[in-house]
């Protein structure tokens, strides 16, 4: 039943819908004014932080209407008069302002207003979901309070490294390291890093080996993670470590090569993390030659391997906003094509050529995909003991897992114009 605008509050129920209605009027009004700031904004780094958070906030706006959806609750209540005045003020702000340099410190400091203000409502609506046994919905709002907290993060770096400085009319201040690069390009030396704080991330086959060393490096630097894999035991032991990073962390049983496993899987996504940032595509089975690996196993590496990867692919364009990440952990032996595992160098080399193609189609949505190819890494899937890949690896003959994470790690963090569209990983002294 939609709650009307009027209707008294009485109870907590009331007041969470109420402030679910208050936010949504709030981003709503933000939608109409991130332009206008990025408009308005001199510099190229403020104009992209606004543009990169109009993207967010438009997500935020779907979370909210389908968190009041879940209530019966329609999302047009009472205009956010709060918002309202914090909205005007910024433009008013940005009328009154002659000198761009000023005016960017300005622009700063109006949108951080606003994310100050969000954040205190998200927080508070985030408390009362919790307090009503409503756990879906306050990881929901949780996510968005992270995004909210990164975004002001954010601003404050650029204040912090050069805007308010220029606007004061003096150089930014010294990090204290000695170079022989001129100020003027040390400002576009190095590329912007893409912080991973907040990021929505699921890592298929994150249990064990790549996918448990991947999750935990970016779980290590801020992202909300979401694993399956097949076995209990492996899945609780892999959550005992990661939820050291991200104690939201989420973890499932599943089997990729099952279609209505991953159904489930996304539709715990949904709800659970509210939307998909990234998508690690990494669940994987080994299989040996044609010859000797029977019937069902060669077909369940078949759907493991190939099918699982591409409805992955699928589910995850169908929820994912624009600047996403898909990345498809394949392997070398797509090139190298050595004897005795001719199922598995077919399915890698299915997912080497699926990857090029499929990165041009998925640029038409903004999303970028990457392929990384490790060769021989440390795994349950390979001929050796634990003791012989240690030993193997302290030679440099065979990579570390997180050697790889590092990996994922890097593609991720690249500036959106950049995509790294195949990183291959190599032992340094690699044995053939």
């Amino acid at each position: 039943m939609q709650r009307s605008a009027r209707m008294k509050i009485t109870t907590l129920q009331d007041l969470y819908v109420h402030e679910l209605q208050d936010l949504h009027s709030a981003e709503k009004q933000l939608v109409k004014a991130l332009p206008k700031m990025a408009a308005a904004a001199r510099s190229q780094d403020l104009k992209a932080a606004f543009e990169s958070h109009l993207l967010e906030t438009k997500e935020h706006v779907n979370r909210l209407e389908r968190l009041l959806a879940l209530e019966g609750a329609g999302a047009d209540g009472p205009s956010c008069k709060a918002m309202k005045g914090l909205v005007a003020e910024g433009e008013a702000l940005i009328a009154e302002t002659a000198d761009p340099e000023v005016g960017d410190a300005g622009l700063i400091g109006a949108a951080q207003k606003v994310e100050h203000y969000e954040m205190a409502g998200y927080g508070t609506v985030r408390n009362y979901a919790r307090i009503l046994g409503k756990d879906e919905a306050a990881a929901v709002l949780q996510t968005t309070l992270d995004e909210e907290g990164a975004a002001d993060k954010k601003l404050t770096g650029l204040a912090v490294s050069a805007i308010n400085s220029e606007a004061a009319g003096q150089a930014a201040p010294d990090d204290g390291s000695d170079s022989l690069v001129s100020d003027d390009s040390r400002k576009t030396a190095h590329t912007k890093y893409s912080s991973l704080k907040g990021k929505r991330v699921l890592v298929t086959g994150g249990t064990t080996g790549l996918g448990r060393a991947i999750a935990l490096r970016l779980s290590a630097e801020g992202a909300r993670v979401l694993i399956f894999g097949r076995h209990q035991a492996e899945l609780d032991d892999a959550l005992k470590d990661i939820r050291k990073n991200d104690p939201q962390a989420i973890g499932m049983l599943a089997d990729s090569s099952k279609a209505e496993d991953l159904e489930k899987v996304f539709e715990t996504v949904k709800t659970g993390l509210g939307g998909l940032d990234i998508l690690i595509n990494n669940a994987a089975v080994a299989a040996d030659g044609l010859e000797e690996t029977p019937d069902a196993e060669r077909e369940y590496a078949l759907l493991t391997n190939i099918s699982a990867y591409l409805r992955c692919c699928k589910l995850a364009m169908e929820m994912m906003p624009e600047f996403s990440d898909i990345v498809l952990i394949g392997s070398v032996s797509a090139d190298e094509r050595s004897p005795g595992g001719s199922i598995y160098v077919a399915t890698k080399g299915a997912i080497q050529a699926f990857a090029e193609s499929f990165r041009q189609e998925a640029l038409e949505k903004g999303i970028r995909v990457s392929l990384v190819e490790p060769a021989r890494t440390g795994s349950d899937m390979i001929d050796q003991n634990v003791e012989e890949q240690r030993e193997a690896q302290k030679k440099l003959e065979i990579l570390k897992a997180e050697d790889v994470a590092v990996g994922v790690e890097y593609i991720l963090t690249q500036d959106p114009r950049c995509t790294v569209a195949q990183l291959v990983l190599r032992p340094s002294r690699e044995k053939r």
